[in-house]
């Protein structure tokens, strides 16, 4: 009697230690390499039992489509199901530049690391039954010194779980891209104090009107929103008072532009749509 006792305690902790196991496995940091930098390694390697990407929902993180160099950014990762029966939540994310990471990821928020150059959840926050999980305060500070033209990726998984092991979570990627802001915010509005200027025609030419109080040599440049400078007219002096600076623009294609003014004391910039 007392053998099967004690074969039935034996038994009892042996399957409590792997289910353990199975579960801690599963809510931890999760392992680097699985972001869908590449392609085909996602978290469905691991969890199983759905499509990628299933209907209905999503994840998603709130950092802007422009950076400015060295600047940090702070935002929040949407964790987004069909359905309100997860209760377990993970992600994982990198910053790409041409096959190499980039920036620097940081977090105080609770349940998340950084785990190498990805940043990810630590211990998978465990929930009620819902459909939906926020990490906020999350933060990413911008490389200093990339080609202007590079475009950055942030590709990015998250895990709807069920809390129970491997199987039945619902696994949803991204990708974000972020270019170079080309007018960052520390050097705008420094023109010649009161100049005044505007755009008075976009349609085969950009037309830029400017209003000097005194001579200064000015450059004028149209970049597109994701910060690739398209056109430029060379610096040159312009007199006093009222002037026009003509840019030929037939060449590009329909939607909104930036164009940049520049001075020996900085740049300043307006938005224009053709």
């Amino acid at each position: 009697m007392k053998r099967k006792y004690t074969l039935y305690l034996i038994l009892f902790a042996l399957s409590s230690s792997l289910f353990m196991s199975a579960d801690m496995m599963y809510s931890s940091t999760a392992p680097a390499g699985y972001t869908g930098e590449t392609a085909g390694t996602t978290c469905t390697n691991c969890h199983g039992g759905n499509s990628l990407n299933a209907s209905g929902g999503f994840v998603s993180n709130t950092l802007p489509l422009l950076y400015s160099p060295d600047s940090t950014y702070t935002f929040d990762i949407s964790i987004k199901h069909g359905s309100a029966n997860r209760s377990a939540w993970g992600f994982a994310m990198k910053a790409v530049v041409n096959g190499q990471s980039v920036g620097t990821f940081s977090t105080t928020t609770p349940n998340t690391i950084v785990n190498g150059d990805e940043l990810t959840h630590s211990v998978a926050p465990r929930t009620g039954r819902i459909a939906a999980f926020n990490f906020r305060g999350l933060k990413w500070k911008a490389p200093s010194n990339l080609n202007p033209l590079d475009t950055i990726y942030f590709y990015l998984v998250g895990n709807a779980a069920n809390g129970g092991g491997s199987s039945g979570d619902f696994i949803y990627t991204n990708v974000k891209k972020m270019a170079l802001d080309p007018v960052p915010t520390s050097v705008t509005n420094h023109l010649i104090e009161s100049d005044q200027w505007k755009i008075i025609s976009a349609g085969k030419n950009v037309n830029i009107q400017m209003n000097l109080k005194k001579s200064a040599k000015m450059q004028v440049s149209i970049f597109s929103v994701g910060g690739q400078k398209l056109i430029e007219k060379p610096a040159q002096t312009y007199p006093a008072g009222a002037n026009t600076i003509q840019l030929e623009s037939s060449g590009l294609k329909s939607g909104t532009y930036i164009v940049i003014l520049q001075n020996e004391k900085g740049k300043t910039s307006k938005k224009i749509i053709l």
